[in-house]
């Protein structure tokens, strides 16, 4: 799988000039990540930068590990509230996501604002239900360190690991999930392209907000080819770029 990023230095120092008063309220301990629970990848980055169009590109390079779980009973092996869960070869439930991260090189950092590359593979995908419910992969290229992420935390859906808008928050960091412009109709400027939607269901904790244009999304999960972009938001800002490909 091959990846090619590319922006201008303009728009990427306007996202860094975004706030993030949340991050800032948590030394670090507030959450955990948990332990990395993928391992097997041939992964490589690369950038060049225009200088005089002020712009560069990353071309990412990934191998996909033909070993990692895909089910065959969908309704039985991605049900969570199946209890036991099933099981994949590895020991994992089937609906549980695999994954690891790398730090970028310090000059693709320092050029990009971009931290580190999480690689995320969904064996049974994930909601919207029907859309990306496919097999595939998530890399979150964020542009904050570990301890940051664990920073930000919420208020959980009972049963799912994803923040309960409807609950109160009950720190100033799971509040920073919540002011996010694009979503509460702020007339502030919007740091996301047009079309791009923030839904409430789609908070995830250590993550962020996962926005994305509807109209870009497959009409079902069984006819998605094509990566989808997705930006990730956290207290106002922007904290990380994705594509997911099936």
């Amino acid at each position: 799988m091959r990846f090619i990023l590319s922006t201008s230095l303009s728009l990427l120092t306007l996202f860094a000039k975004t706030s993030a008063l949340g991050l800032n309220n948590c030394d670090g301990t507030d959450g955990i990540l948990g332990a990395a629970s993928l391992d097997r990848y041939d992964y490589s980055i690369d950038m060049d930068i225009d200088k005089d169009n002020c712009a560069y590109s990353l071309d990412f390079t990934f191998q996909h590990d033909e070993t990692l779980p895909i089910p065959d009973d969908p309704a039985v092996q991605c049900d969570p509230s199946i209890v036991p869960p099933a099981l994949a070869p590895d020991g994992a439930p089937y609906f549980a996501f695999r994954w690891s991260y790398e730090k970028v090189p310090d000059q693709i950092a320092a050029a990009t604002g971009i931290d580190h590359i999480s690689i995320d593979f969904n064996p049974c995908g994930h909601p919207p239900l029907n859309v990306f419910t496919a097999p595939h992969y998530d890399f979150h290229m964020y542009r904050v360190d570990e301890q940051q992420r664990r920073c930000m935390t919420c208020d959980l859906l009972p049963g799912a690991p994803i923040c309960n808008f409807l609950a109160p928050q009950t720190t100033l960091n799971g509040r920073g999930f919540f002011n996010v412009n694009t979503m509460l109709g702020s007339n502030q400027p919007s740091n996301m392209p047009n079309g791009f939607v923030v839904p409430a269901s789609d908070m995830v904790p250590h993550m962020g907000g996962h926005a994305w244009d509807p109209d870009q999304q497959p009409a079902d999960a069984m006819s998605w080819m094509e990566p989808v972009w997705t930006m990730g938001t956290y207290d106002g800002s922007v904290v990380f770029y994705e594509p997911m490909t099936p």
